[in-house]
């Protein structure tokens, strides 16, 4: 599904680059939706299927106590 041809090597420069300016990012703006959907593409054409959040529930157990 790689429609632009890209290299393993060249689709990991480009992920590299995105994560390394997503603190630069404002969380509201059209730049941060617009990293989420580049993201989404890279790995839909890696085949990586993003993982939904699973909600965690925390069980204290003794050592909590301590």
């Amino acid at each position: 599904m790689n429609i632009l041809n890209l290299t393993d090597d060249e689709m990991n420069l480009i992920e590299w680059c995105m994560e390394n300016m997503y603190c630069d990012l404002e969380t509201d703006d059209d730049e941060m939706r617009d990293y989420e959907s580049i993201m989404l593409k890279i790995n839909t054409a890696r085949g990586d299927v993003p993982v939904k959040e699973v909600n965690t529930v925390h069980r204290r157990k003794d050592l909590d106590l301590l």
